[in-house]
């Protein structure tokens, strides 16, 4: 998931978006000759009396205020008309991007210097062919846990292009496919799948009660966490109704997948449980790369190839990576027996300056067991190789076979490495007790330790 850019240098690059109920500002400056970037990013909540006829008055006031706040000249008012600041250290361009919820025909920002660009399910499918580029990957799922509906996008890569992709002409090899699940407000027919993967003690009136007023009120940050665990309850309910071979092909064939998850939901359950209530909602195994956008910055990406004019570094979107493998199914070992042993083997670079040889060297061999039934986290160093040694009855697929070790490549993309020793797929049930007591064992295990 490296920066593919075409662009070269330094660039400052404004997004403004227009949600349903926030507006979102994203200012990102990236080097591309360094693959170094920064951002600063910042959310209003858009009044009930919000008119987008007048939302150069709104960028005006709301930028106006922010530019002071970080040290930065984005607009310049000198003249009787504010406009993008040309100096070295203002922008160097803008992105509108506008819901459909508020988008206009014609719709067009003086003050940006642009027209606005309309997001809907569409353009998410008609973008995700850039993603590919942008994450160097070949397999994607993209999850969006939004208020009104859950969509997923698959797009795997070689197959033939579907009716919905338009953007054949810029990667005609793409296969994307879409699913979604509707908020209807009829929680009657939503709280009995709950049962089954809920974590707290609450009766069927109480649940109902409790996940109207959650929908209802919308929060857009984390709350309390039997807020969290109900909304992590939905989202893994939600997925289990969604059934297609392209979820049990998903990271079993090659290591070059990337699960990507954003969405107003995202900002409301905490990371650890929002990446369990996915992949084992879809009941994902293999191995692949997951991302979590917790700001609904992901939308940013989500323009369709041809009208996008600056490639937003994937770092400033989903600023933690986590390497994820799992066990196979039928492959898992016994329950609390040792699973693997594993070590993790750091290559890092050495310049020489007499002859300009630029050598790897090996070091750091950081060691660490596991236990089946159990999830591992642990923090990396840097680029390298995991090695992992299974135990008798253990198996991970679509790992590289590595002597008496499995091994997979770890890059600079990523943060923390995912070891899932569960069965898989993860088998709730309707006793909560139990329920509660696995999800604490499994977030406690996505809590990151270091190796060694």
């Amino acid at each position: 998931m490296q920066v593919c850019a075409s662009t070269s240098g330094f660039v400052s690059h404004l997004y403004v978006v227009i949600g349903d109920r926030y507006l979102y500002l994203l200012l990102v400056d990236a080097d591309f000759d360094t693959a170094v970037s920064s951002s600063d990013y910042l959310r209003v909540f858009i009044p009930v009396d919000f008119s987008i006829d007048n939302i150069d008055d709104a960028l005006k006031e709301i930028i106006s205020a922010w530019q002071k706040e970080i040290g930065r000249e984005i607009i310049d008012c000198t003249s009787d008309v504010c406009l993008l600041s040309p100096s070295k250290d203002g922008v160097g361009g803008a992105t509108f991007i506008v819901s459909e919820s508020h988008y206009k025909d014609g719709l067009r920002s003086s003050l940006l210097g642009t027209e606005a660009i309309k997001v809907s399910s569409d353009s998410v499918v008609r973008s995700m062919p850039g993603l590919l580029d942008l994450l160097s990957c070949t397999d994607i799922i993209l999850v969006l846990l939004n208020w009104d509906k859950i969509s997923v996008f698959v797009l795997e890569s070689g197959g033939p292009v579907t009716d919905s992709d338009s953007s054949s002409d810029v990667n005609p090899g793409v296969k994307v496919k879409e699913f979604s699940i509707e908020w209807n407000g009829d929680v009657q027919k939503v709280v009995p799948s709950l049962h089954n993967v809920i974590g707290i003690n609450q009766n069927t009136s109480d649940l109902e009660n409790m996940l109207l007023n959650i929908f209802t009120s919308q929060p857009c940050s984390n709350t309390s966490s039997e807020v969290e665990d109900v909304m992590r309850a939905y989202v893994t309910s939600s997925l289990f109704n969604l059934q297609d071979d392209c979820f049990q092909r998903f990271g079993m064939t090659t290591g070059d997948a990337n699960l990507l998850i954003t969405g107003d939901l995202a900002s409301v359950v905490p990371d650890d449980q929002l990446i369990l209530a996915v992949i084992d909602g879809l009941q994902l195994r293999g191995r692949y790369e997951i991302f979590v956008d917790t700001e609904n910055r992901g939308v940013v990406n989500f323009i369709p190839v041809g009208k996008k004019v600056f490639p937003c570094p994937i770092r400033e979107i989903y600023p933690a990576g986590y390497s994820y493998v799992s066990t196979e199914k039928g492959g898992s070992g016994k329950m609390g027996r040792e699973a693997f042993q594993g070590k993790i083997e750091y290559i890092s670079r050495e310049d020489d300056s007499k002859s300009g040889v630029i050598r790897q060297k090996k070091e750091n061999m950081n060691y660490f067991v596991g236990q089946v039934g159990h999830i591992y986290t642990y923090d990396l160093d840097g680029v390298g190789k995991v090695m992992l040694k299974p135990a008798k009855d253990v198996y991970f697929p679509n790992l590289v076979k590595d002597g008496k070790y499995l091994s997979f490549d770890v890059y600079d993309n990523v943060d923390q490495m995912i070891v899932d020793c569960r069965a898989i797929p993860v088998v709730y049930g309707p006793d909560y007790e139990a329920n509660h007591a696995r999800l604490a064992q499994w977030k406690s295990g996505l809590s990151p330790v270091r190796p060694g």
